[in-house]
C-alpha cells in the first residue's frame, strides 16, 4: 500500500504510532515457518522500530515522486519473507508538507477488514503522539492464533460435508469460459502485469442506488453483483454466468477489531435462460447469496478441489466482484494531514478481472483491476462504465428485461457505425473477362498462362478465347445463360472459363473426379444448356456437351477469327455458380456477380501490386473459390499464372519443385496446405514476394515458419463464397511483432461489416457477435441459386443501411477491435471446416442415414479428420467399407468421412442434447479390418512400417485399405512422403486414391522401382519424337 500524506506531518509521531499497531496486532509480528514440514504461524515479541525514511527532498521537485515509486516497486519486487516477518514501511520525504508512506504487508496476515483497523488504530495512536497524550484502546478480546484453533475445531466433517453438498448441487460441473470482451490483439506480455481502470457514480445517483437497495431490502453489494451479472450476461452471450466474492467471514463481534486472514471465497452463479428483468435478476443474486453465506465454512480451496478440474478453477476465477461502504485508506484521519491512496497494481491479478466498489464522500467509486495479459485498459475502463449504465438503467426499470438493457457508452453507437462503412471501392464498374480482355490488349506479348508444357502469350489467350466463344454460339450459348466447364486445373479450364464469360453467360466448374449422381446434380440444378470437357463422359449428362481435345481443338481451321462482337456484360450480371456443403442434405449452388469479384481483384492490387515477371501459383481445386482470385487477380493486371498439375493438390512436394523450377513470386493456398507445404522441406524461392491464404484459422506458429523460409508479408484473407471469395484481410510484415491470436483483418473498400447480436442490434466493441457483411461483396443478383427461402434467411435487410440493401449473415462469431479489426472466435451453428473446405453436417448424414442398416448418424472433425458416428437400425449391422464406398458414390471425396464408429446409441446430456464430449476418441476405437494377411515381400513390409507410423496402428495387413484405417488427404501427403524418403520411388498421392490397400500400392511402388532401375538402351531409329515437357516450354518461348 501507498498512502500520499501531503500536510505537516509529525515523523516521529507516526513511527511511534506504527511501532503501537505492531505491538497491539500480534499477527503483524507473526512468522511462518515449517520445521517438519508442516507450516505453523509463531508470535515473536516486538523489536521497533518498523518505520524506515528516505529523504528525496534534495532531487529536483519533478524527480522526487518518481524516484519515490521506483524504489517502491523495487521493494514489492522483493518478496516478503514470513521466516522474518509480514511486515514492511517506509517514508519518502518528498519535502516538509508531502510524504509518500509505503506499507508491505503479506496477505497471510491481512485482509480488506484487517486494512480498515490498521489505519483506524494507526489514526488513534498517532493523535497521541502528537499532542503528547496517552491513548488507551479497548484490549482485543480474541486473538488471531486462537480465533484459528477454533475454526479448525470447531468446523466438524459433517458441517463440511454439507457444506460440500450444497455447493455441488448449485453450481454443479462443467463450467464454461466467458469470452470477455477484448478491443484489440492479444501480445504475449513480457511478464504478469496488473492494470488499474476506475469510474464514478456521482453522488446524487449513488444516493438513489443505495435507496432502491433499502427499498428492495437488499445490500449494495447485491445490487452492485446483479448489474455486473446482467452486464456479462449481456456481453458473453453465456446464459450461465460465475463470478467469485470475498466474505469477510467475521461473524463474531470480538473479530471485529482484529487484524488477520478472515475471508473465505464465495461463488456466484446466476442463470438467465428465462430472459429475466433486472429485477428477477436481482432477486436470484440476493437469495443465492444469503444462501452462499449460510454455507460459508467450506474452504474455497476444498470447494474448487473438489468440483472442478485445473482448467475449470481458472473459470471460476476469471471475474471476483466486492464491495465495501470505505476504503482503508479514507479512515486514516491524521490531523491536518490529508491521505490519499496510490494504486500501484504492479503484481498480475490472477483473475480477469476484480471489480471493487466503495461509497467515498457519497459518491460511489468503481475499479477494476485486471490482467493485461487478458484484457486491455479500454475494454477494462468500459465494463466499469457499463456497469454503472445498468445500474441506473435497472433500478429505474426494474422490469426491463436483461436482452433490453442499454450496454453501448461513450459514444459506441456512433463508432460502431463509423467502423461499420464502407470506404469508397476503388474504380468503374466493370466484369472480371473485361478486366482480361483489356490487358490482353494492353500487353500481348506477355506471358499469360504456363502449364500443361505451354507458355501462353496473353495475345495467344486472347485469340483462344475469342475462338471458343464463337463455338459456345455454334451451340446456343446465350447471355445469362449456366455453362458447365467439366475439366481439369489447366490451360483450358482458363480459355473456357474466359470464353463463357465473354459469351455472356456464367460458367460452373465441374470437378471431373466428382461422382456421376453429384455431376448430374450440379448441371440440373443450375439448367446448364451445355457442358464443356476435355474426354468424352462415360455417363450419359443432362445437358449437350462441347468436347475440346487436349492441345488440337484450338489448333485446326475451322471457326477461323472475323469480326467478333461479344455480348456486353453488366458486372451484377453472374460470372459464376460455385456448390457449398447443404445443411439440408442438399448442396447448394452460389451465385457470384461479377461486382463482387471485380473488387475482391482490385483490393488485391492495391495492397500488393504485381508487376510485370510476376508469377502467382495456380494450385486450389477449381471448385474452391480461392482459385478465381489465383486465375482473375494476376489476368487482369499483366502478371502470370502458372498452372499447377491436378497431381501436384496431394503431391506437395511435386508442387516445390515445379514453383521453384518455374520461379513463382506470388503463393495463395490455405493454412493446412501452406503447414504440409513448408513441412516438406521445399526448395527456396528465391522471387518469392508474398504469401496469401484464406479459407481457414491461420496459427501464429505458420506465420513463424514462412517467415523462416522466406522473409515476406503475409496476407490473411477470411471471406465466405457468398461474399465473393475474400473480404477482409490482416497484412503481417515479416518483422511485425504477433499476436497470440492473428486478426482476420479490415475490411476491403466497398464492403461494410456489422457484429450484431440475436436481435440484430450492433454489439460493442470487443464484445462476441455475428459477423454480417455487405457493400460491393453482396450484389443484388447474389443469392443460392433456386432458392429464395435460404437466400431471404441467410441475405437479410441491412437495418443500418440504404432501402434494399442486403447483408450476409456469415454464421462466424466475430469480435471487433477498437481499431475495426476483427478478430475470429468460433461458428455460430454446426457447419465444420477441413483443410479450407467448408463442410454442413447435414449433407454428410443425409448420405449416411439413407442407407437402410443407419437409424442415426453425427458427423464431427476429431484429430484433423472427419469421422461420422452412426447408430444401426434395428436387427441391421454397419459395415464400414460398404457404407463409405456407398456414400463415396454420391459426395465429393473431400466429404467423405475417414472413420465410420458405430454406437449403440448417440451419448445425451441431461436435458437430451448430443453429448459431443463423451463420443469416443477416433484414436481409442479400432477400425474395421479385413482379415488379417501379413506382408509378402520387403517393399509390402518397409509399405507396412511406413503406414503404421503414419496412421499409429499396430499392423497392417496386405488387404487393409488406408482410408478404412482412419487415412485422409494430408496424412496420404505424409505417408507418399516418407514412402519417397525410404523407399525412393517416384510414387504419387493419386496412385494412393486408385490403389488404396497395402498390397495395391506396394505392387505400383514396385513397378515404378523396377522401370527407374531399368537401364539406358540407345533408341533405334530416327523418326520424329515427341518434345519433352521442357524443351516443349522453349520451343512456344522461342515462336
Amino acid at each position: 500500500m501507498v498512502v500520499r500524506l501531503r500536510g505537516p506531518l509529525d515523523v516521529t509521531a507516526l513511527a511511534h504510532a506504527l511501532d503501537d499497531v505492531v505491538a497491539r496486532h500480534e499477527m503483524l509480528r507473526t512468522v511462518v515457518h515449517a520445521p517438519d514440514g508442516v507450516p505453523v504461524q509463531e508470535v515473536r515479541p516486538y523489536s521497533p522500530p518498523l518505520l524506515s525514511t528516505m529523504d528525496l527532498s534534495r532531487l529536483p521537485a519533478a524527480e522526487r515522486l518518481p524516484a519515490a515509486l521506483t524504489d517502491v516497486r523495487g521493494s514489492v519486487s522483493r518478496r516478503l519473507d514470513l521466516a522474518e516477518g509480514p511486515l514492511r514501511a517506509r517514508l519518502y520525504g518528498l519535502d516538509p508538507e508531502d510524504n509518500l508512506l509505503f506499507l508491505a504487508v503479506h496477505h497471510i496476515v491481512w485482509d480488506g477488514w484487517s486494512a480498515g483497523v490498521f489505519y483506524r488504530d494507526l489514526t488513534a495512536f498517532y493523535r497521541g503522539h502528537a499532542h503528547g497524550e496517552d491513548v488507551e484502546l479497548p484490549e482485543l478480546p480474541e486473538r488471531y492464533v486462537g480465533y484459528a484453533s477454533r475454526q479448525r475445531a470447531e468446523t466438524s466433517a459433517e458441517r463440511l460435508d454439507e457444506d460440500l453438498a450444497y455447493w455441488r448441487d448449485e453450481l454443479g460441473t462443467g463450467l464454461a469460459p466467458l469470452e470477455l470482451p477484448a478491443s484489440g490483439p492479444s501480445f504475449t506480455p513480457d511478464g504478469p502485469a496488473a492494470g488499474l481502470a476506475e469510474h464514478t457514480v456521482p453522488a446524487h445517483d449513488a444516493a438513489r442506488l443505495d435507496a432502491f437497495a433499502r427499498g428492495k431490502r437488499v445490500s449494495m453489494f447485491m445490487l452492485l453483483a446483479t448489474a455486473l451479472h446482467a452486464v456479462l450476461h449481456r456481453l458473453t452471450g453465456a446464459t450461465s454466468v460465475t463470478t467469485s466474492f470475498v466474505s469477510s467471514n467475521r461473524d463474531r463481534a470480538e473479530y471485529e477489531n482484529l487484524i488477520g486472514l478472515f475471508v473465505n471465497r464465495l461463488v456466484l452463479r446466476t442463470d438467465s435462460t428465462e430472459n429475466l428483468t433486472f429485477e428477477e435478476l436481482l432477486e436470484q443474486v440476493r437469495a443465492k447469496t444469503l444462501r452462499a453465506f449460510r454455507h460459508a465454512d467450506l474452504p474455497y480451496e476444498r470447494l474448487v478441489r473438489e468440483l472442478w478440474s485445473d482448467a475449470e478453477r481458472e473459470v471460476v476465477g476469471q471475474v471476483q466482484v466486492g464491495f465495501q461502504r470505505e476504503t482503508g485508506s479514507s479512515q486514516l484521519n491524521l490531523p491536518g494531514v490529508t491521505a490519499k491512496m496510490i494504486e500501484l497494481h504492479n503484481e498480475a491479478s490472477r483473475e480477469s478481472i476484480n471489480l471493487l466498489a466503495s461509497a467515498e464522500s457519497g459518491s460511489l467509486e468503481l475499479a477494476a483491476v485486471y490482467n493485461t495479459a487478458r484484457l486491455d485498459q479500454l475494454t477494462a475502463a468500459r465494463l466499469l462504465r457499463r456497469v454503472a449504465l445498468v445500474l441506473m438503467a435497472g433500478t429505474t426499470e426494474p422490469t426491463c428485461r436483461l436482452a433490453d438493457l442499454p450496454v453501448l457508452v461513450d459514444g459506441e453507437e456512433a463508432e460502431l457505425r463509423r467502423l461499420s462503412a464502407a470506404e469508397e471501392p476503388a474504380g468503374e464498374p466493370d466484369t472480371l473477362h473485361d478486366l482480361v480482355f483489356a490487358q490482353i490488349a494492353r500487353t500481348p506479348a506477355a506471358d499469360a498462362l504456363v502449364g500443361d508444357g505451354q507458355v501462353v502469350s496473353y495475345r495467344e489467350l486472347g485469340e483462344r478465347v475469342d475462338r471458343l466463344v464463337r463455338m459456345l454460339a455454334a451451340h446456343g450459348v446465350r447471355p445469362g445463360d449456366s455453362v458447365g466447364v467439366r475439366l481439369e486445373r489447366s490451360v483450358d479450364f482458363v480459355v473456357a472459363a474466359l470464353a463463357v464469360l465473354g459469351a455472356g453467360a456464367h460458367y460452373l466448374p465441374v470437378d471431373p473426379s466428382l461422382p456421376d449422381a453429384r455431376t448430374e446434380l450440379m448441371l440440373q440444378d443450375t439448367g446448364s444448356v451445355l457442358v464443356i470437357c476435355a474426354e468424352t463422359p462415360t455417363a450419359p449428362l443432362p445437358c449437350p456437351v462441347l468436347r475440346l481435345a487436349p492441345g488440337a481443338w484450338w489448333a485446326g481451321d475451322d471457326h477461323e477469327p472475323g469480326d467478333l462482337t461479344r455480348p456486353k456484360a453488366h458486372w451484377e450480371d453472374v460470372a459464376y455458380v460455385l456448390y457449398t456443403s447443404g445443411s439440408t442434405g442438399t448442396p447448394k449452388g452460389v451465385q457470384v456477380p461479377h461486382r463482387g469479384v471485380v473488387n475482391v481483384v482490385r483490393h488485391h492490387q492495391q495492397v500488393m501490386p504485381l508487376r510485370p515477371g510476376d508469377r502467382l501459383l495456380h494450385n486450389c481445386p477449381l471448385g474452391f473459390d480461392i482459385s478465381v482470385v489465383q486465375l482473375f487477380w494476376p489476368l487482369a493486371v499483366g502478371a502470370a499464372v502458372v498452372i499447377a498439375t491436378p497431381d501436384m493438390t496431394f503431391d506437395l512436394r511435386g508442387m516445390a519443385e515445379y514453383a521453384a523450377a518455374e520461379r513463382v513470386t506470388v503463393m495463395y493456398t490455405v493454412p493446412t496446405v501452406l503447414g504440409r507445404y513448408l513441412a516438406e522441406q521445399p526448395p527456396e524461392l528465391p522471387e518469392l514476394r508474398a504469401v496469401f491464404v484464406a479459407g481457414e484459422v491461420l496459427p501464429p506458429d505458420l506465420v513463424r515458419r514462412v517467415r523462416q523460409y522466406a522473409p515476406v508479408p503475409v496476407f490473411n484473407g477470411y471471406g465466405p463464397t457468398e461474399t465473393a471469395i475474400v473480404s477482409l484481410m490482416w497484412i503481417v510484415g515479416p518483422e511485425d511483432q504477433l499476436p497470440s491470436v492473428l486478426p482476420i483483418g479490415r475490411p476491403f473498400p466497398g464492403v461494410r461489416c456489422h457484429v450484431l447480436d440475436d436481435l440484430r442490434r450492433q454489439v460493442p466493441l470487443g464484445v462476441p457477435g455475428e459477423l454480417y457483411l455487405g457493400g460491393e461483396c453482396v450484389s443484388p443478383s447474389a443469392g443460392y441459386l433456386g432458392r429464395p427461402g435460404l437466400t431471404a434467411e441467410r441475405y437479410v435487410a441491412d437495418p443500418y443501411g440504404a432501402a434494399g440493401e442486403r447483408l450476409y449473415r456469415t454464421g462466424d462469431l466475430v469480435r471487433m477491435g477498437s481499431d475495426g479489426t476483427l478478430f475470429y472466435l468460433s461458428r455460430t451453428d454446426r457447419q465444420l471446416k477441413l483443410h479450407g473446405v467448408r463442410l454442413e453436417p447435414g449433407e454428410v448424414q443425409a448420405a449416411v442415414t439413407e442407407r437402410p442398416e443407419v437409424a442415426e448418424a453425427y458427423l464431427t472433425v476429431r484429430d484433423d479428420r472427419l469421422v461420422a458416428y452412426v447408430v444401426a437400425a434395428p436387427g441391421r449391422t454397419v459395415n464400414e467399407q460398404a457404407l463409405r464406398a456407398a456414400v463415396a458414390s454420391q459426395l465429393p471425396r473431400q466429404l467423405v468421412p475417414s472413420r465410420f464408429i458405430e454406437l449403440n446409441r448417440l451419448p445425451l446430456t441431461p436435458n437430451g442434447k448430443l453429448d459431443e464430449d463423451s463420443l469416443p476418441d477416433p484414436a481409442t476405437t479400432a477400425p474395421h479390418r479385413t482379415e488379417y494377411t501379413a506382408p509378402r515381400s520387403v517393399v509390402e513390409e518397409t509399405v507396412a512400417e511406413v503406414w503404421s507410423e503414419v496412421l499409429g496402428v499396430d499392423r497392417v495387413g496386405v488387404h487393409d485399405d488406408f482410408f478404412d484405417l482412419g487415412g485422409h488427404s494430408l496424412l496420404a501427403i505424409r505417408l507418399i512422403t516418407r514412402l519417397r524418403e525410404v523407399l525412393g520411388a517416384e510414387v504419387v498421392v493419386r496412385d494412393l486414391f486408385t490403389t488404396p490397400t497395402l498390397g495395391s500400392l506396394s505392387a505400383v511402388i514396385d513397378a515404378a522401382r523396377r522401370v527407374a532401375e531399368m537401364p539406358l538402351v540407345p533408341r533405334v531409329g530416327g523418326g520424329p519424337v515427341e518434345l519433352s515437357f521442357a524443351q516443349s516450354r522453349l520451343w512456344f518461348l522461342e515462336q
